[in-house]
C-alpha cells in the first residue's frame, strides 16, 4: 500500500518518515538496506533432554534467514538494536508518532478485546498489560531463533526492550 500511494519503496519512506526523524540509526530493513549493527544469529534447540544443543538458523547476513524475512515482509523483515527498539516504543505510546486520537484509539481497543479473556489484552497493534501494578502498553513478538519484547510506562515515561537471539 505506502508503495503504491507513494511511488517509492517501503523501506525509504520508512526511513524518511520515522526512522531518520527519530534517530533510529540502527535499526533497518534487512533485505533493503545494509545492516547498521553486527546482526545476531539466531538459535533454535534442537533435540531433548542431556541431548539438546543450540543450533544456528543460518550464518546469512539476514536473520533468520532470506525466506523468512521476505515472507514476513513489513511485519517481521527488520532489524534493530535494543536501544533502538526501546527509543521507538517510548516515541510511539509517548505521543511522538502518532495524532493523540489515533493513539488512544489504539490503546482503548484493548479493552473490547479484554472480555474475550485473552493473556496480554491487545488493540489494534498494542498489548496493554499491568506488570507489578504499573500500567505498560507494548509489544512482543518472535521469529525462528528471536525473541523480542518492548514496554513503555506511561506513569513513568520509560521504557524498555529486551531482544534474545534464542527461543
Amino acid at each position: 500500500l505506502i508503495e503504491r500511494v507513494t511511488g517509492r519503496p517501503y523501506a525509504v519512506e520508512l526511513r524518511d518518515l520515522i526512522l531518520a526523524p527519530l534517530g533510529l540509526n540502527g535499526t533497518w530493513v534487512q533485505v533493503d538496506e545494509p545492516a547498521r549493527d553486527p546482526i545476531a544469529i539466531g538459535y533454535v534447540r534442537t533435540g531433548t533432554g542431556t541431548a539438546a544443543i543450540q543450533t544456528p538458523t543460518s550464518d546469512e547476513p539476514i536473520q533468520p534467514f532470506r525466506s523468512v524475512i521476505t515472507a514476513a515482509g513489513a511485519a517481521g523483515s527488520m532489524a534493530a538494536t535494543s536501544a533502538d527498539v526501546a527509543r521507538w516504543a517510548e516515541a510511539l505510546y509517548g505521543g511522538a508518532v502518532l495524532r493523540p486520537s489515533s493513539l488512544e484509539a489504539m490503546i482503548a481497543d484493548a479493552t473490547g478485546t479484554a472480555k474475550l479473556h485473552p493473556r496480554v489484552p491487545t488493540g489494534l497493534g498494542v498489548q496493554v498489560e499491568t506488570i507489578d501494578g504499573w500500567r505498560t502498553y507494548g509489544h512482543s513478538g518472535h521469529l525462528l531463533g528471536f525473541r523480542t519484547a518492548m514496554r513503555y510506562l506511561p506513569v513513568a515515561g520509560l521504557s524498555i526492550a529486551a531482544l534474545a537471539n534464542g527461543e
